[in-house]
């Protein structure tokens, strides 16, 4: 900034003035390149601690005698849980429930089994401010009408347009990510209107390097809304990590018939197997003699000796892991693989986003539009 504007940004403040956006700008250019900035963003966050009261019991899991109880789990005669911090559905506004999950006695519990390990949390779209709707019943119409506690929601939501919502979402992302264990990922719903803004804002929280994927979530009909537009099918879900040693479990699905049938060789054992094309794609290895076959193969010499040299196979015509063709020498298709040593089709999200949290293994917390 020049001395020029230095004045003039002092003047402004002694008046009570408004500073020029460009005055933000000047002031944070040393510092980052490009940073994101919006009416009515705070840096601090609620840190209240409110205590968790029990409502509703909805399960009574059967109490096991042949096994002992972890610790960590207090339960009754029956077998109900008293305490602890797996199973439950807590009612109330989530910027408090989180604050209370991070500055809270619970926080210990969590951190003691090794953190929180994911969170799915499916914010509000810009869905205007009327929640109320009517129903048919009985052949009669029934109206819902809006409540306070949705008038406050919407307010406190979209009452400033997109800064308040901002604003709303930033506050509790940054207490999700200090939930977060170092190798934890979130996961962070949301539609075609709002999600470049908060690309934007987790990219600020989580770092634009931990922004790991964006999965489309495919709807099966566009709802009639395709008037003088393209029908809207899709909604995202970003997916981050805390940091670089976060662990995704991939899941598999198994291999079709039809793949088996077309693409493998079956053995008189049921086994199947194929020999896999090992010349190098981008063509820049080195060519060298691999017992009597010339290419540029796609892995070292010592690595095709090791198959050269791996345990002998009942694959006819081969040698270890390595096919070999009628003159004697290794084909260059030659890598014998097998079915049976493969994972599999990796599953995809538009399968069952239930199936991928029931398989991960850790601590799960799902945000809802305005509880947990």
């Amino acid at each position: 900034m020049t001395d020029q504007d230095k004045n003039h940004l002092i003047e402004l403040i002694k008046a009570g003035e408004k500073l020029p956006k460009e005055f933000i700008y000047k002031l944070f250019s040393d510092e980052e390149d490009v940073f994101l900035f919006w009416n009515g963003r705070k840096e601090d966050v609620t840190n209240i601690a409110l205590p968790f009261h029990s409502i509703e019991h909805i399960d009574e899991p059967r109490k096991e005698n042949d096994k002992k109880q972890p610790s960590l789990f207090e339960t009754d005669f029956r077998g109900r849980q008293l305490k602890g911090w797996t199973n439950k559905l807590i009612w109330g506004d989530n910027k408090l429930i989180l604050s209370s999950l991070v500055n809270g006695p619970l926080r210990a519990e969590i951190e003691k089994e090794g953190g929180l390990k994911l969170i799915y949390t499916d914010p509000p779209f810009a869905v205007g401010a009327d929640f109320g709707f009517d129903i048919q019943i009985g052949g009669e119409t029934a109206e819902k009408k809006q409540n306070i506690i949705e008038e406050i929601a919407y307010r406190d939501t979209w009452g400033k347009g997109i800064s308040s919502y901002l604003t709303m979402m930033y506050e509790r992302l940054k207490l999700m990510h200090n939930l977060l264990a170092d190798d934890g990922s979130i996961y962070v719903h949301v539609d075609g209107r709002l999600n470049s803004y908060l690309r934007l804002v987790l990219d600020d929280i989580f770092g634009a390097s931990n922004h790991k994927n964006e999965i489309a979530w495919v709807r099966s009909a566009s709802h009639n809304d395709a008037v003088g537009q393209y029908g809207k099918v899709k909604d995202l879900i970003f997916y981050y990590t805390k940091t670089s040693t976060a662990k995704l479990n991939i899941l598999y699905t198994p291999y079709t018939a039809e793949y088996i049938d077309a693409e493998w060789n079956k053995l008189p054992s049921g086994r199947f197997y194929k020999a896999e094309n090992m010349l190098d794609p981008r063509g820049s290895m080195k060519e060298f003699n691999f017992h009597g076959t010339i290419a540029r193969w796609r892995t070292s010499p010592e690595k095709m000796e090791e198959l050269w040299n791996a345990p002998q196979t009942e694959v006819p015509n081969s040698q270890g892991r390595i096919k070999i063709g009628r003159d004697g020498n290794p084909t260059k298709r030659c890598r014998i693989i097998f079915l049976d040593e493969l994972p599999g089709v990796p599953l995809k999200w538009s399968l069952s986003v239930g199936q991928y949290l029931k398989e991960l293994k850790g601590i799960v917390v799902v945000v809802g539009n305005t509880c947990t």
